[in-house]
């Protein structure tokens, strides 16, 4: 959505409608360690290694095929994570990785992905952390969910 689509949400909504910071949820499972700790658990033909998952994202992080020009403009780590197309990254990686004998699978994989991130590296999902308890402590979502 535009800036101008989630404001106009917002306001239609009463502002109970809020948007994540990064384009997607998978952009907050880009985590190189978690990504290879997931690959590993896979039945694949050879051992991936820290190595292999970092040069690829760093090889093809800026490619317009994940990122939009306009975005890629300003290359730094924060602007590619709100910005990028997470979920065609993880694909292509998962793929790529695996010699394309591994499809990710947005449901199982992401699970396995979120659940070793809140294990290891929690900060990742402060964000998500933040919006949850903004919207919790909202007066709106709190009377309405007790309104008959």
């Amino acid at each position: 959505l535009t800036d101008k689509e989630k404001t106009d949400l917002r306001n239609e909504s009463g502002q109970i409608v809020d948007f994540l910071p990064r384009a997607m949820f998978e952009n907050y499972l880009l985590n190189h360690e978690a990504i290879l700790f997931v690959l590993n658990q896979e039945p694949l033909k050879e051992t991936i290694t820290l190595e292999k998952v970092s040069t690829w994202l760093e090889d093809n992080m800026w490619n317009e095929k994940y990122i939009h020009a306009n975005h890629a403009k300003t290359q730094d780590i924060l602007n590619w994570l709100r910005h990028c197309d997470g979920a065609k990254i993880l694909e292509d990686l998962f793929s790529k990785l695996s010699n394309q004998t591994l499809m990710f699978n947005k449901i199982r994989h992401s699970v396995l992905l979120c659940d070793w991130i809140i294990e290891n590296s929690f900060d990742d999902l402060k964000e998500i952390q933040n919006l949850l308890i903004k919207s919790l402590k909202r007066d709106d979502f709190t009377h309405s969910s007790t309104s008959p």
